[in-house]
C-alpha cells in the first residue's frame, strides 16, 4: 500500500482489481490457445511450454519491478496470458500453472481404453503469494489416468502450504518494507527459468503432434520410451496403430470443429454442462474465500498478527487434508454426482451458518472472541473440508471426460475460460461485497450453493467408470436434458 500510495477508503476496490486482472489474463490466454492455422497446428507441446514460460517471466519481471500501480496491473494481466493449451495434442493436454510455477503434465500419453483427464485447478491467497506452488512432475505409466486427477490436486495443494509459509516468512522478515512482496514474484522466476533452461531438454514432444506433422519414426520412438516396451512389441504396435487411425480420422471429417460444436445438439449440450460447472464452481465461492481469508477473519473477530497467521494456515491444511480425501472418494462408489451433492450441501450449511453467526456478532472487539467467534472459524473451515471433498476436483474431472476426444482440447479450452472470467469478476465482487453487505455476503454464498445442488441433482448424470464412447450417450440420455 506504501509503494503505491494506496489509502485505506479505496484499497478494497483495488485490491480485488489485482486479483481480477490476473484472472482475466488467464481466461485470453485459455480463450486464444486453441485457434489452429489450418489443418494442422502451428504449435507443439515444448514449443508451447517455452512460450508460456516466458510470457510468465515477463509479466513476473514486470510485478517485481514496478513502483507505480498501472505498471503491476500490465505485470498481473501478462502473467495471466501465460495459460496456453496444447491443441496439438488431443491426448495430452498441457498447463503452464495458471498462477505460479512450473509446467505439470495433466494428463499422461495416450492409453487405451482410458479416458483423458486435465485438471488446470489451483489456488492462491494475495499478492505476495505470488511464489511457484509446485515443483514440476512428469507423470506417465506409473499413475493410472484414473488416479491421477486427485492426485494432482493433492500436489498443489501440498505445493500451497509451502508458499503460504515462505511468503509469510518474507512478510515477517520485512514487515515495512516492499521487499515483503517484492522477493515472492522475484523467486517464482526460478521455476520458469529452469523449464527453459533444462525442463524442455527431457520433455518429450506430443505424439498426435509429431504423427500429424508426418514425424512417424519418432513419434513412434517416444511411445516406446513412455511404455518402456521395445519398438516391436504388440502393444506398442498396436497403441501407435490407434494413435495414426484417430489423426486420419480428424483428417477426413468435412465439418470443423466449430461446426461440430454449434450444430451437434449432443456436444453442445455437453459443453453447456461443462461451463455451468465450471461457472458454478467459481461462483460457489472458493477462491473468493483463498483470496480474501485475512478479509474474513477479521469480519469473524481475529485482527492481524500469529492467531490469523495461524487461522489462515489452518484453513489451508484442512484443504490440504480433504483433498487428499477426495483421492479415495470420487472413484468409489460415491462417485461424481453425489460427490457434488454432498460438497453442495455442506458448503450450503457452513455458509448459511457462518451469516447467521456474523450477524449476531456485531459488537466485535480485537480482544473479545467468544463462542460465536469460534464457530463461525469453524464454519470456514466446514466449507473447506465440503468444497474439497466435490467442487474442487470434481468440475475439473468432469469437464475433461465427457466430450468427443477430437474436440475435448477445444471444449476444455471454452469450459476453463469460463472458470476464469467468473473467477475475475468474483474476486472484484468479494472485497466490495464484505464492505458494503457485510454477513449479508456468506447469505449469498450459502444460497448459491443450494442453487447449483438443485442443478446438479436435476441435470448431471454419473460419469464414474464410463468410457469415452458412452459419455455422450449418458449425458444425452439423462432423464432431465
Amino acid at each position: 500500500m506504501q509503494t503505491f500510495n494506496i489509502t485505506e477508503d479505496n484499497w478494497e476496490a483495488i485490491k480485488g482489481n489485482m486479483v481480477a486482472i490476473l484472472q482475466a489474463g488467464c481466461a485470453f490466454g485459455a480463450l486464444v490457445s486453441n485457434i489452429p492455422a489450418g489443418k494442422q497446428y502451428l504449435l507443439g507441446r515444448k514449443k508451447t511450454i517455452m512460450i508460456s514460460a516466458w510470457i510468465f517471466m515477463i509479466g513476473s519481471i514486470i510485478q517485481a519491478a514496478c513502483n507505480t500501480y498501472s505498471p503491476l496491473l500490465v505485470g498481473r494481466f501478462i502473467t495471466g496470458c501465460r495459460f496456453i493449451y496444447d491443441e496439438d495434442d488431443g491426448k495430452s493436454i498441457w498447463h503452464w500453472s495458471r498462477r505460479h510455477g512450473s509446467p505439470i503434465q495433466l494428463t499422461n500419453q495416450p492409453k487405451k481404453n482410458h479416458s483423458n483427464i486435465c485438471i488446470p485447478q489451483v489456488h492462491s491467497r494475495n499478492i505476495s503469494s505470488r511464489l511457484s506452488r509446485k515443483n514440476g512432475f512428469y507423470i506417465s505409466d506409473f499413475v493410472s489416468p484414473w488416479s491421477m486427477p486427485k492426485l494432482l490436486v493433492s500436489f498443489q495443494q501440498s505445493g500451497e502450504q509451502k508458499y503460504r509459509a515462505i511468503s509469510y516468512g518474507f512478510i515477517r522478515a520485512f514487515s515495512t518494507s516492499d521487499w515483503q512482496w517484492r522477493w515472492p514474484l522475484i523467486i517464482q522466476l526460478m521455476p520458469a527459468f529452469i523449464v527453459i533452461t533444462c525442463g524442455l531438454n527431457v520433455m518429450p514432444e506430443s505424439i498426435r503432434w509429431l504423427i500429424k506433422n508426418s514425424r512417424y519414426k519418432r513419434s513412434l520412438q517416444i511411445l516406446s520410451k513412455l511404455r518402456d516396451l521395445p519398438l516391436n512389441h504388440p502393444d506398442i504396435i498396436e497403441e501407435f496403430d490407434q494413435i495414426q487411425y484417430s489423426v486420419q480420422l480428424e483428417r477426413m471429417q468435412t465439418f470443423t470443429k466449430a461446426q461440430q460444436i454449434l450444430f451437434d445438439p449432443k456436444v453442445r449440450r455437453q459443453l453447456i454442462i461443462g461451463c455451468l460447472l465450471q461457472f458454478f464452481q467459481q461462483v460457489a465461492s472458493t477462491n473468493a474465500v483463498n483470496y480474501y481469508a485475512p478479509s474474513l477473519f477479521k469480519t469473524i473477530g481475529i485482527f492481524g498478527g500469529p492467531l490469523e497467521a495461524m487461522a489462515t494456515g489452518l484453513y489451508g491444511n484442512i484443504k490440504l487434508l480433504f483433498v487428499y480425501a477426495a483421492y479415495f472418494i470420487v472413484d468409489s462408489r460415491m462417485g461424481r454426482r453425489k460427490a457434488l451433492l454432498i460438497s453442495s450441501v455442506i458448503t450450503a450449511v457452513a455458509f448459511n451458518t457462518l451469516g447467521i453467526l456474523l450477524s449476531q456478532s456485531e459488537d466485535i472487539t480485537d480482544d473479545a472472541i467468544g463462542i460465536r467467534q469460534i464457530m463461525a472459524i469453524l464454519m470456514l473451515y466446514l466449507f473447506a473440508i465440503g468444497f474439497e471433498i466435490g467442487w474442487g476436483p470434481v468440475v475439473w474431472i468432469i469437464c475433461s471426460e465427457i466430450y468427443p476426444d477430437n474436440i475435448r482440447a477445444v471444449c476444455v479450452s471454452l469450459t476453463t475460460t469460463i472458470n476464469f472470467v467468473t473467477l475475475a469478476i468474483m474476486s472484484k465482487m468479494t472485497p466490495l461485497m464484505l464492505e458494503q453487505i457485510g454477513w449479508k455476503t456468506e447469505i449469498v454464498f450459502g444460497g448459491i450453493a443450494i442453487g447449483i445442488g438443485i442443478f446438479v441433482f436435476c441435470f448431471l448424470p454419473e460419469t464414474r467408470g464410463l468410457s469415452l464412447e458412452h459419455m455422450t450417450e449418458v449425458t444425452w440420455g439423462h432423464v432431465f436434458l
